[in-house]
């Protein structure tokens, strides 16, 4: 029994070691492994475990081009192309002499490696160049030759680029969409909008779309230029047909262009575009142009936008920024939120300005009705217990005043107290204009009355308003009178006032011209030869016309001047 148990364990190691050799028969060409040969040799299997096929056998071919070797040719042009990328510009033409050296022939990829090395480093001699160098070699250039010749002369002048583009054509090269972008990136660079936009329409032409940088810069240089409408055309198309867009800062320049031309439809969308779909707040001059813009075109919405815009950017408000919108409201016809805006200027410790309330005294003063109605609108405010500014009544009295209603202007006047209003200096500044247009003294001398009442102190402008009220008086000696007075104040009379008080004198005969203009003479102000010659001519008509005879009287003095 033992002995026939050691007959199966030898049978059954022998069908193991059998199954085994098969197993790598099978396996050991489909997975080869570094040591089985040695293995298999170690084994030694019998001539019935042999392997029933032998291993594919091939002889090598050592002429074959394995990918990880190049030519020596491909060698040298990736060693430019890695020096070009380092803009190690020396080493790139070091390669090329070494290339020379060892006789390696260049062919198109190396001189265009070299070529855009040159435009990197804005040698354009150098680069033609190169270009002679590979003509001259019999490697003909290809259209990417031509890009980088004219990215080379990006800085220099439009012959050298004319002068390329013959020599495409002398070569038979069309453009391509690079061409066309690389020409149209030099003539923006050089403000040169016309011809920018020539070669914008070829490239259309021959079936290229421009990229987007190509169109950003032609929109930003056309806006520049002050093309406002162009450069607003040209953005609006390219976004019409195209899912792209163009960013913020070609259309922050249509805004800033279209508010300098004071263009009401190019800003309001340039406004929109910017404000709502960048979210930009633009700065405090981009805003004061937009309000120029609104309040010209009675856009009283945007300017509202933009006070809106300044206070978001922490600007605080001035007069400056505030009076456009009362232009706005004014021409937009809305004149009761004109008047209400100045007290919203008050309530923002806002000083208005006689300039401030400018639009509504224009918009008032077309015609008597015109004027006659905004007295309705002050009696609605009074009713909604709103304050009335005294620069609306100012207003209206200048107003009266261009309209010659010098009674409507004394109206206004005497109602101020109706609507618990106090008059200012402005307001008797336009009365006493208004005086000397109708040369009414005595109204003047009452307005005069009034400022001492309230403790309005005269200043130099009501010294000059009552000299020339006096001088359209036929007697105008309180001329002289006020003259003193304003002296004696500490204002220095301008030499406008001496001149006034000079011809007044001359046309009327009288030889207290001659002590005016020496008075002149003596406060600082020249007097020009032909003004004195013209004085002297006014004065003898003048005798001539009372007298009768142009002859010069003697005159002497006394204690109290010249008398004749």
């Amino acid at each position: 029994m033992l002995s026939s148990s050691r007959s199966s364990l030898k049978r059954g190691h022998s069908y193991l070691l059998k199954k085994k050799f098969q197993c790598t028969s099978v396996v050991g060409p489909r997975c080869p492994r570094r040591h089985a040969s040695t293995a298999i040799q170690s084994a030694e299997p019998s001539s019935s475990t042999e392997l029933r096929s032998a291993p594919f056998k091939f002889e090598p071919d050592t002429a074959f081009q394995q990918s990880r070797h190049g030519t020596t040719l491909a060698r040298c042009n990736t060693a430019i192309h890695d020096a070009f990328k380092r803009r190690d510009i020396r080493s790139c033409f070091e390669a090329a002499a070494n290339m020379k050296k060892n006789g390696i022939a260049p062919d198109a990829t190396t001189y265009n490696v070299l070529l855009l090395a040159t435009a990197y480093g804005t040698n354009s001699l150098d680069a033609f160049a190169v270009y002679e160098d590979m003509v001259s070699c019999g490697v003909e250039p290809n259209v990417a030759t031509f890009n980088h010749l004219i990215f080379a002369v990006k800085d220099k002048t439009t012959t050298q680029v004319w002068f390329i583009l013959d020599l495409m054509a002398q070569k038979g090269i069309r453009p391509i969409g690079e061409t066309y972008q690389l020409i149209i990136q030099f003539f923006t660079a050089g403000k040169n909008v016309e011809i920018a936009l020539q070669f914008l329409h070829e490239m259309k032409l021959a079936g290229f779309e421009p990229s987007l940088q190509t169109v950003r810069d032609i929109v930003i240089v056309v806006a520049e230029q002050g093309y406002s409408r162009l450069a607003v055309d040209l953005a609006m198309e390219f976004e019409a047909n195209s899912i792209r867009r163009l960013g913020p800062e070609p259309w922050l320049s249509c805004l800033v262009a279209s508010a300098e031309d004071v263009w009401d439809e190019g800003v309001l969308r340039c406004w929109d575009i910017v404000v709502k779909r960048f979210n930009i707040n633009p700065d405090e001059g981009l805003c004061l142009a937009v309000l120029t813009t609104a309040a010209r075109h009675g856009l009283s919405d945007l300017a509202t936008e933009v006070l809106g815009a300044l206070k978001t950017a922490g600007v605080q408000w001035r007069e400056y920024h505030v009076a456009p919108l009362v232009e706005a409201l004014c021409r937009a016809d809305r004149l009761k939120e004109a008047i209400l805006s100045l007290n919203i200027m008050r309530s923002n410790s806002i000083l208005p300005l006689p300039s401030t309330a400018l639009p509504i005294s224009e918009i008032i003063s077309k015609d008597v009705d015109a004027l006659d109605s905004v007295w309705p609108i002050l009696d609605e405010l009074q009713e909604e217990k709103a304050t009335i500014d005294v620069i609306a009544l100012n207003a209206i009295i200048e107003a009266a005043v261009a309209l010659g209603d010098l009674q409507r202007a004394v109206g206004t006047y005497k109602s101020f107290s109706d609507y618990n209003v106090v008059p200012d200096r402005d307001t008797f500044r336009t009365l006493l204009d208004g005086s000397i247009v109708a040369r009414h003294l005595p109204l003047g001398t009452i307005m005069l009355e009034g400022m001492k009442e309230l403790d309005i102190a005269p200043d130099a402008t009501t010294f000059r308003q009552m000299i020339e009220l006096c001088l359209t008086q036929e007697v105008y000696d309180d001329a002289f009178l006020h003259l003193e007075e304003m002296k004696d104040a500490g204002f220095k009379p301008t030499q406008e006032t001496y001149e006034a008080i000079v011809v007044t004198c001359a046309s009327r005969g009288d030889y207290r011209y001659d002590i005016a203009m020496k008075e002149m003479q003596e406060q600082g102000y020249p007097i020009a030869k032909d003004f004195e010659v013209e004085v002297s001519q006014i004065y003898n008509r003048s005798l001539v016309a009372a007298n009768g005879h142009s002859e010069s009287e003697e005159f002497e003095q006394d204690d109290d001047g010249y008398r004749r």
